[in-house]
Order: C-alpha cells, then structure tokens, then sequence
C-alpha cells in the first residue's frame, strides 16, 4: 500500500494509492499462448481493478519466432511491459530480470501458457488478505505426463529431504508474494539462481493452494525428458551441499577403516581395500569439482541477463 501526503489549499491531505501488483512472465518461443493469457489475465485484473493496480511484465528471452510482435499488440496498455533480453539466458534469469525490475507491492509470476491458470490470483490475493506474504499453487500435474507427475513428486521431496534450508514441496514459479520477500531473492549472486528453492527459504508466512495442472493447449513444452533432469540437478545443487556433507561423513568412515587394517583388526584383501579407497577419491572428486565449478561461475560475477533496450516496451528504466 503506498500513502501520499500532500497540502491542498493550506490542508494536509493523506490520499492512499491501491495496492500494486507485478504480475512477471518469462516467456521464449510463444505466439500461440500470448493473446490466450492475456485475454485471461485481463479478466483477472477487471475483477481486482477496484482494490488492486497491475503491471504486466513480459520477460523475452530472445524468441525467434513473432512473439514480441503478438506482445506488441498489447502494449498500448501501458501496464503491459516488456523486457527484451539480449539472447536466451536461461527461464531462471529471464524471471530474476521481471523480479529486478517489478515496481508492485506484491508479485505474482506465472508461466503464460495457462498450465497454471490465471484465474487463481483472485484466490491468492484473498489468501494475501488473510495475512499470508507466500500464496504458492501446490501442483497436481497428474494431467501432464504420470512420469512428469512421479518425477515432481520424488525431486520435491528428496530435495526437502535434503535441502540446507527450508524447502517447501510441490512448490514452483506458480507464486504471489510480498515485496519484502522479492527484496530477499533478488539478494542472490548465483548465475543460476534456483527462485522457487529462494521463496521458500526467505521465510515469512506461506499458504499452499491445491490445483490440478492443465495440458498445453498451444504450442510446444522447451522442456523434455533430459532437460526437466538437467534441471532437477542444477535446482538440486543450489539448494543442498549434501553431496560434501555425504562425502565427508563417508571420508571419516574410511579413515577409521584404514586405521583398523593397519593395526591387522581386520583382515581384507588389499586390493578390494585399494579399490574403496580409490572409489571414494572418485566420488569427492567429482563432487568437489561440480561445487567448485559452480562457486567458480558465481565468483565471475557475470550479469544473470543483459537487456535489448531497443526491443523492450514501456519501461523507463531498466535495473540490472
């Protein structure tokens, strides 16, 4: 809620503004979904329009085909922005430059092909209303693909059962939350930041609604098999060192078993003891050397995105 004072004819006046929502979508390669979400969003917003004000911030990242054109058509609304990056950086970044960069109160990011349906912020702002700064969709996405489904609900709760700080399960970039909350993830230096894995754990009150996820109606997933692996990796490792943790636990274990074969406690075969020993270097090897690898990247200090201030649309300054 933003409050103005000013003096009118030698009064004071307090006026108080509605509140504002940033309503962010990443998108890359969708012409088909745009007119879609759009029309459905903006019902969302005439709903609200009596208590809420909204910006829509489209986040382009680098699409080939006419979808900054189909934004375009659009953008004679002036709350419907777009940033346009400078290539494809990656959906986590295209989303961290809509967070930068969202003037609201609140903020609410949503994928624009409609899987997770527009029509819930009205339940997520009543459930804002009710005192909760994190109203997050808790998926069902038993509609998709049962191996999507199944693979969801393993990663979600090996990742919970592993994960250095709070880590709230079933939840994805389905999300409405505070400003206080977006000023904590946007704190991040990662050139892969997990945004979901960052929510959870900036703390604060959160709320879970249920809701079943739909299919696609147009255009094609930019995720398959590999990459939604790839991805449960890269998530994995932004939230849990536990590979290091694991890996120390299992060092101290070998070292009291050497100890134990050098004073003959145990007898085993040498070259089995030889091929443990050799095991384990290989394990925290490479466990080391992805950690390594990562910090390395981060340390670079390189920008999560650049902006084509060129292609971008009513927006007057650009925070990167």
């Amino acid at each position: 809620m933003k409050i103005y004072i000013i003096f009118q004819s030698n009064k004071l006046k307090i006026i108080s503004m509605a509140i504002k929502v940033s309503i962010v979508v990443p998108v890359f390669n969708e012409e088909k979904n745009i007119h879609n979400f759009i029309s459905k969003i903006l019902e969302v917003i005439e709903k609200e329009k009596a208590k809420y004000d909204f910006e829509i911030i489209f986040t382009d990242n680098c699409s080939k085909d006419k979808t900054i054109e189909e934004i375009k058509k659009f953008t004679n609304k002036k709350f419907v922005k777009l940033i346009a990056l400078s290539k494809n950086f990656g959906r986590n970044n295209s989303q961290f430059a809509g967070l930068k960069n969202a003037q609201g109160d609140l903020i609410f990011m949503i994928d624009v092909d409609c899987q997770d349906p527009p029509e819930l912020l009205s339940k997520f702002l009543r459930e804002y209303e009710n005192g909760f700064d994190i109203i997050y969709g808790k998926r069902n996405r038993i509609k998709e693909s049962v191996m999507v489904y199944v693979l969801a609900k393993i990663f979600y709760r090996f990742t919970n059962l592993l994960a250095d700080r709070d880590f709230t399960k079933d939840m994805g970039e389905f999300v409405l939350f505070t400003k206080a909350v977006r000023d904590a993830v946007v704190k991040i230096k990662s050139d892969k930041p997990f945004i979901r894995a960052e929510i959870s754990a900036a703390g604060f009150k959160k709320k879970g609604v249920d809701y079943l996820r739909e299919k696609r109606n147009f255009g094609k997933s930019k995720y398959n098999f590999l990459s939604l692996i790839t991805y449960g990796i890269s998530g994995f490792l932004s939230t849990s060192t536990f590979f290091l943790r694991f890996g120390s636990f299992l060092g101290a274990l070998l070292l009291l078993f050497n100890i134990i074969y050098i004073f003959d406690f145990i007898e085993i075969n040498q070259n089995k003891l030889l091929s443990i020993n050799f095991s384990y270097i290989m394990f925290i090897s490479i466990s080391l050397a992805i950690y390594v690898a990562r910090t390395h990247n981060n340390t670079l200090n390189r920008p999560n995105y650049i902006v084509n201030i060129k292609r971008s649309i009513n927006v007057d300054k650009i925070i990167d």
